[in-house]
């Protein structure tokens, strides 16, 4: 008979191999555009680069200093199933918590956003948007 410590070993270690097991599962598909979709704004990029000139004067207001000046703005948009845009993420950027937030709230206002279609269904999507060479004259 296997004394108590051999019992011990042997639980724990079928317990691991029915957690580990557990973790291999399959996944769990998500609704997302995962680059194959993307939304649309009206008039295209050039639209979207019109949109913008709202946006410099308020960063150009609500910056701290000239190291808050960013010389060039990532963006990710958020587009829900109706075109609205729910949500602006600014990853690698310089501007100040008050200027992204400034930023953010004229963003949310945006219209003219098309939902991106997996078979013909609207999907809540992400839209990458950079704009290079910001000048700003001081």
């Amino acid at each position: 008979m296997p004394n108590y410590k051999t019992c011990l070993v042997l639980v724990l270690l079928i317990t691991s191999v029915f957690d580990a097991n557990a973790q291999s599962s399959v996944p769990v598909k998500k609704e997302n555009n995962s680059g194959a979709a993307l939304p649309v704004f009206k008039d295209g990029v050039s639209g979207l680069l019109a949109y913008f000139r709202k946006i410099t004067p308020i960063i150009s207001a609500n910056a701290k200093d000239e190291s808050e000046f960013p010389t060039s703005l990532s963006m990710i948009f958020t587009i829900d199933k109706t075109g609205k845009v729910t949500d602006v993420e600014f990853p690698n950027t310089n501007m100040g918590s008050n200027c992204k937030s400034k930023v953010r709230a004229e963003l949310l206002k945006m219209k003219g956003w098309k939902a991106a279609e997996i078979n013909g269904k609207p999907i809540v999507s992400k839209y990458p948007f950079r704009i290079g060479c910001f000048l700003w004259s001081y």
